[in-house]
């Protein structure tokens, strides 16, 4: 509340994060909508059976989650879904692409958890880590190549999620929880849902879409369809326009002035 006050406006990516800024905080007049930016499939990314070959995952069912990794992500129940799925289609892989942030330990043990676990499992050739930084036309090349992106975030409360965007905008067919950001971009056929914190939802969501690939190219469709507009110089734009509105001067960029007290 306090830093509404200080606000001429606050920005919501979804308009369920400002009905919930709007109950809980009773800032309601001075609330904007802007969508999470998305960077689109460029002509290089197109050519989607020439990356597989060049990742090695030609003739692979690739199921993928990106982003730093941490104890909230859930990708435990991922891995323990990931023997059921292999005796249905032997094609399946995990790939796990990202790595802890640099200053968190959590993030560290977490990771040697998920390979620990999937060691147990018998699955540690199945399930595959990619514990480095990956530049943004590399992931999103990998993420174009995916057969299905998972985001099982463990909580609920989470407004934006930059991975399940960028997979949507590439076209991935897209697996979730209920988590606040994802119920307001997978509805209407773009995704599934699966239970927080259960590989057996997880499970059967993904025997679904592997006994019905149809479906699962129609909800990468439309998840496209929907990324679209949502580009990062649209979503620019609506923030210039908003800050246009504001009776606040705006620098000119590379003007010796940019550096004033109006900033």
């Amino acid at each position: 509340q306090h830093i509404s006050r200080l606000s001429t406006y606050v920005i919501a990516m979804t308009p369920l994060t400002a009905k919930i800024l709007e109950s809980t905080f009773f800032v309601s007049e001075r609330v904007k909508v802007i969508p999470h930016g998305v960077s689109l499939p460029t002509a290089r990314s197109r050519d989607r059976n020439a990356i597989r070959a060049r990742l090695g995952w030609s003739g692979q069912l690739v199921i993928a989650s990106n982003g730093l990794i941490h104890p909230d992500k859930g990708f435990e129940y991922v891995i323990k879904a990931i023997p059921s799925l292999v005796a249905i289609d032997s094609r399946v892989r995990y790939y796990i692409i990202g790595q802890p942030h640099p200053s968190s330990d959590d993030g560290k043990r977490y990771m040697a958890t998920l390979r620990g676990l999937a060691s147990s499992l018998g699955v540690n050739s199945t399930v595959v880590s990619w514990a480095r930084y990956v530049p943004l036309e590399e992931l999103m090349e990998m993420l174009l190549a995916a057969d299905v992106f998972v985001a099982p975030y463990v909580e609920a409360m989470v407004s934006s999620s930059g991975t399940l965007s960028m997979a949507m905008a590439q076209g991935v067919p897209s697996i979730a929880t209920p988590f606040d950001y994802a119920k307001a971009v997978l509805q209407d056929g773009r995704g599934q849902f699966i239970d927080f914190r259960s590989a057996a939802s997880f499970e059967k969501a993904m025997r679904f879409w592997l006994l019905r690939p149809d479906m699962r190219s129609q909800a990468g469709k439309l998840a496209a369809v929907y990324m679209r507009d949502r580009n990062w110089s649209a979503v620019g734009h609506q923030y210039i326009k908003l800050l246009e509105s504001t009776t606040m001067p705006l620098p000119i960029i590379g003007a010796s002035t940019a550096c004033n007290n109006e900033i």
